[in-house]
C-alpha cells in the first residue's frame, strides 16, 4: 500500500515538473545579447581618440559629447511580444522616416538616438567611447523596424557583426524578412552576402544593399534614406 501511495506522488511530482518546464519553456526569452555570441566586441577606431576633449585625429577640434550611464538610460529600448521597438516609457518608437543611429552595449543593452537631439553626436557618444557588440542605424515605423544598417565609422562593424544582431531582432520576435538591410564596407562577395541573407533570414534579394565607403557616398536605400547624408557615417 505504501508502495503504490509513493509511486502516486512520483507520477504527481514529475507531471508538476512537466508543467513547469513546459511554462518556462513558453516564457522563454532570447538569449541576451553576446552570450555564445560567434563575434568579438568591437572597439573605437584609434582616430577617434580623445574626441570628447576635440583632440581626435579625425575629427580635429570638434567636440563629441559622451554621455554619462544615468543618461543613458532614457535611450534604452526594448521589445514587445510582437518584437516591436519600445522606448523607456514602454511607448512604441517612431523614427519618421529617419535614421537614428543604436548600438548593443558591452552588457548587451540596444540603445537608440536622434543625432537632431544632442549636438555632434557620434556613435561613441552613448558609451562614452567604450567597446559595443554593434552600432549602425534603424528606422523604426510605429515599433516596426524596417531599417537596419552597419553603418559607424567609429567602430565599423562587419557583416558577421549585423547577422549576429539580425539573429538576434529574430529571437526577439522581430520581422526580419520585411527589413531592409543596407551594409557599409563591404567590397567582395557582394552577390553571395545577398544570397546568405536571403537563405538565413528570408529577406528578398531587392532589400539588400551596399553603401559605398566615403563621407559623401550615397544611400541605396532609397526608400529611408534622408537627404542629410551626414547622418549615415557616425
Amino acid at each position: 500500500m505504501l508502495m503504490v501511495r509513493f509511486a502516486n506522488k512520483l507520477k504527481i511530482l514529475a507531471l508538476l515538473v512537466g508543467t513547469l518546464g513546459a511554462g518556462l519553456s513558453a516564457q522563454a526569452k532570447a538569449p541576451a545579447y553576446g552570450v555564445n555570441c560567434e563575434v568579438l566586441l568591437l572597439k573605437m577606431r584609434e582616430g577617434y581618440k580623445d574626441e570628447e576633449r576635440g583632440l581626435s585625429r579625425e575629427l580635429g577640434e570638434l567636440v563629441v559629447p559622451y554621455l554619462r550611464p544615468t543618461q543613458t538610460k532614457p535611450l534604452q529600448v526594448t521589445f514587445d511580444k510582437k518584437g516591436r521597438v519600445l522606448d523607456a516609457n514602454k511607448q512604441l518608437v517612431d523614427t519618421a522616416n529617419r535614421r537614428f543611429i543604436y548600438v548593443v552595449t558591452k552588457k548587451g543593452k540596444v540603445l537608440l538616438l536622434d543625432r537632431e537631439t544632442l549636438v555632434n553626436a557620434r556613435h561613441s557618444s552613448m558609451v562614452a567611447g567604450e567597446e559595443v557588440w554593434m552600432a549602425g542605424h534603424l528606422v523604426i515605423d510605429n515599433g516596426v523596424i524596417t531599417e537596419v544598417t552597419n553603418a559607424s565609422g567609429h567602430y565599423f562593424p562587419s557583416v558577421e557583426h549585423t547577422v549576429v544582431f539580425l539573429r538576434w531582432l529574430a529571437a526577439n520576435g522581430a520581422d526580419v524578412r520585411s527589413m531592409y538591410i543596407s551594409l557599409r564596407g563591404v567590397r567582395r562577395g557582394k552577390t553571395a552576402i545577398k544570397s546568405r541573407l536571403a537563405a538565413e533570414f528570408g529577406i528578398p534579394i531587392r532589400q539588400i544593399f551596399f553603401e559605398l565607403d566615403g563621407p559623401n557616398a550615397a544611400a541605396m536605400s532609397t526608400k529611408f534614406f534622408n537627404a542629410d547624408q551626414g547622418n549615415g557615417w557616425f
